[in-house]
């Protein structure tokens, strides 16, 4: 006789499908790619490795009038851009640093912070591929 057919609801095989969708192509939003990334982000580092990273990543500091800023990080890229750069509540870019190509650094930057309030740390990737680790604290 006839054997019937198993029915997939739509709803999973909706979700079957997006999933393997950004599997095998990465996270696109915006602009912005993200393939084979991991890492974490905390209130004071951001730490990832991937294989392509065009996107920003941020981060805040909050500071008390002529505290430090202390900037710890390393950076290994294989190819493309990335950016590190430190906003002061002004909107200025008091500070920054441009990989790029096959580069590796590791470093620790303190600056003198001129107005109290929060500082935002902008990490830009432009096909990138590498990793970074990127910390703060104030003193």
């Amino acid at each position: 006789m006839f054997m019937k057919k198993a029915k997939v609801p739509l709803k999973m095989f909706l979700t079957i499908v997006f999933v393997s969708f950004f599997m095998f192509t990465g996270c696109e939003q915006q602009g912005k790619i993200s393939i084979g990334m991991a890492g974490s982000k905390t209130p004071f580092r951001i730490s990832y490795h991937f294989t392509l990273f065009s996107g920003q990543k941020d981060g805040t500091v909050r500071v008390k009038t002529e505290q430090k800023i202390i900037i710890e990080y390393k950076v290994e890229i294989n190819d493309g851009i990335l950016y590190i750069g430190i906003q002061s509540p002004s909107h200025e870019i008091i500070w920054e640093s441009i990989f790029d190509g096959d580069q590796s650094e590791t470093n620790t930057v303190e600056i003198d912070a001129v107005e109290k309030g929060t500082y935002n740390i902008i990490i830009k990737g432009q096909e990138a591929k590498g990793s970074f680790d990127v910390s703060w604290k104030t003193e």
